[in-house]
């Protein structure tokens, strides 16, 4: 569920601090984007939504779900534009059963709505070059630019590309009508974020925090991610698999061979890199892994499924299996997402909270540890804690076991530990340098140890 306190009946419908009975106006998710580090479209739109359709689960996942429709369809109008209808077909069959466009539309959040922009905008672009510009297309670009920019800061990586493609490519009207609608749309931008963009970049300079990895060998492994991304992408694979994922970078690359016979397939190839680009160059800046998770790629994901649909369409041998192949592995992550554990969990969520609620004191840290095969279970410890915990006042970090050197250089500082792991794996095991001052196990969900600095 989306709501867990009030689906389990940890708190009552009246007393929900997120209902609309408590909300501020409409007018104040403007003035408080100083609070978050995205702009408010998606806030506006959620809450419109939640006025129509109400709060319950349906209707907030809702909202994702048609975005991803409109997506699926925007793809198809733009792929068929640009290409022929098979590869259109493919296309949007392979958006439809990609990893990162399902985990997303089952989401309250805006990378699904982010994603719905990104393909108009390409829709928009693709119409435009075949059959020319006038008023109705312009206004319709410029407005698309200027939605998927007010839904995600990460649009400046696919705008750029949009433009270079102008620049480089188109000749005569279509160039200046295209270059000129990106910069109407940047003003508008600039105009409604001014006021409130320096304190979130501020923000966002601290809070990617639970994304930092050690920046030895950081590099390489950006590289790495990007390799791997048409994958990641498209289906979740088994953890002794994950070296073959950067092979897929050949989905990247290859396209590169046919540009300059198929000027059209220059503006997805840009387009995915310009997604990609925009991400990774925030990684190596700030050396984090974002480039690991779907949702800050996910305007990537329209140009991946392209080129692989088109990539599959040079040869007669490929047109059919391999994408034949590739929705199917899709299609199973669909069954892995639900896995009963998983589902199991979520109803003790719960448990988690108030054990730590309760015990954890100012001044201690929690930590979730996992295996790294099982790194998805620290994740979905975290989110029970924060359920019951909108805002949590203890640090908390997640990390893998062993727990790695400089991890434990942060936590070193707080003299009291309480230890999160799997319910078949000590503490004492994971941290031999502290002492266990007591320690708890919730039957068939976790194992807490408080533990100390000797």
């Amino acid at each position: 569920p989306v709501n867990l306190p009030i689906q389990e009946g940890f708190q009552s419908p009246d007393a929900d601090p997120v209902g609309l009975d408590h909300a501020a106006s409409w007018l104040d998710i403007w003035s408080q984007q100083v609070a978050d580090v995205h702009p408010p479209l998606y806030y506006f739109t959620l809450r419109a939504w939640r006025v129509i359709f109400g709060d319950s689960d349906a209707a907030l996942r809702s909202l994702s779900i048609v975005a991803s429709l409109i997506s699926i369809a925007a793809l198809y109008a733009a792929a068929e534009e640009t290409f022929d209808e098979p590869t259109a077909l493919w296309a949007a069959a392979l958006l439809a059963v990609s990893y990162g466009s399902i985990y997303l539309g089952r989401e309250v959040r805006q990378y699904s709505m982010l994603a719905m922009w990104g393909t108009l905008v390409l829709a928009a672009v693709a119409r435009i070059i075949k059959r020319g510009p006038n008023w109705p297309r312009a206004i319709a670009f410029t407005l698309f630019v200027f939605g998927m920019a007010e839904t995600h800061y990460f649009f400046v990586g696919a705008c750029a590309a949009v433009a270079i493609y102008a620049a480089l490519w188109l000749r005569g009207s279509k160039r200046g009508v295209i270059l000129l609608c990106l910069f109407i749309a940047g003003l508008m931008f600039l105009c409604a974020s001014v006021p409130f963009l320096p304190r979130q970049l501020e923000m966002m300079k601290t809070i990617s925090g639970w994304l930092a990895e050690n920046p030895q060998g950081h590099v390489q492994r950006t590289f790495l991610r990007i390799a791997a991304l048409p994958v990641n992408q498209m289906f979740m694979i088994k953890p002794k698999l994950l070296w073959l994922a950067p092979l897929a970078g050949v989905v990247l690359i290859a396209p590169l061979f046919w540009i300059r016979r198929m000027p059209n397939l220059a503006l997805w190839w840009l387009w995915t890199a310009g997604a990609i680009g925009v991400v990774a160059m925030s990684d190596l800046s700030k050396c984090t892994t974002q480039l690991g998770k779907p949702q800050y790629t996910v305007l990537a994901i329209p140009g991946i499924v392209l080129l692989i649909a088109f990539l599959c369409r040079r040869s007669r041998w490929t047109r059919w299996a391999i994408p034949l192949i590739i929705m199917i592995a899709s299609l199973r992550t669909v069954w892995l997402m639900d896995r009963p554990d998983m589902n199991a969990w979520q109803n003790r969520h719960h448990e988690l909270a108030a054990y730590l609620g309760s015990h954890v004191q100012p001044g201690q840290a929690i930590v979730f540890l996992t295996p790294r095969s099982d790194q998805w279970w620290s994740r979905i410890m975290f989110g029970l804690y924060l359920h019951y915990n909108a805002e949590p006042t203890r640090p908390v970090a997640i990390d893998f076991i062993p727990i790695r050197p400089w991890v434990a250089d942060q936590l070193a500082p707080y003299p009291t530990l309480w230890v999160v792991t799997q319910s078949n794996v000590r503490a004492s095991q994971v941290m031999p340098d502290r002492t266990v001052v007591s320690e708890q196990t919730l039957p068939d969900l976790c194992r807490i140890a408080q533990m100390r600095q000797p």
